[in-house]
């Protein structure tokens, strides 16, 4: 097999630059720092006529570690509709109260841990809530942050369960 020609025909220069061929070996080698797009996807709740799921998107492309990214959704099929944060916690009042048990949950696990969360953790906390970073469990609403955004990257995905009554 000519060598030289799959790098031409099978790879752009720019890619090919990432490999190479080891003539002893007879196989080609990965660079240390390949890039990696993983996505694992979780069904949490599939009852009562609704369905809950997230998936985890995790992204390396070199440097110390990956990013994992989390998205969910939360279905009723039955009327073919997306349920939103709203559906669950129906006021501004119910949303403000699910907030201080999230922020009381974290006190309770600086509490354990000093180091589990950015020192500034009860602002981020505020900030970076965002109601569509939410999916359904047998628990009740799971709550979740972003890497980064309230806790460093060693604490992961950070979730909160708070108890929801049925969708409208």
């Amino acid at each position: 097999m000519n060598y030289l020609n799959l790098y031409t025909e099978l790879y752009n220069h720019n890619a090919a630059e990432y490999y190479f061929f080891d003539e002893n070996a007879s196989y080609f080698e990965k660079p240390e720092n390949e890039n990696e797009n993983t996505t694992k996807y979780s069904v949490t709740y599939d009852k009562n006529g609704i369905f809950s799921y997230y998936r985890d998107n995790y992204v390396y492309t070199g440097g110390a570690h990956g990013i994992t990214t989390r998205t969910s959704r939360t279905f009723d099929p039955v009327r073919g509709k997306v349920l939103r944060l709203r559906d669950f916690l129906r006021s501004e009042e119910e949303v403000e109260l699910a907030k201080k048990d999230i922020l009381k949950q974290a006190e309770e696990r600086m509490k354990e841990n000093p180091s589990i969360f950015f020192n500034d953790y009860k602002e981020l906390l505020k900030k970076n809530f965002n109601p569509e970073n939410f999916y359904v469990s047998d628990k009740g609403l799971i709550i979740y942050y972003q890497q980064y955004d309230i806790a460093p990257y060693s604490t992961g995905i950070v979730e909160f369960s708070v108890p929801y009554k049925a969708p409208r």
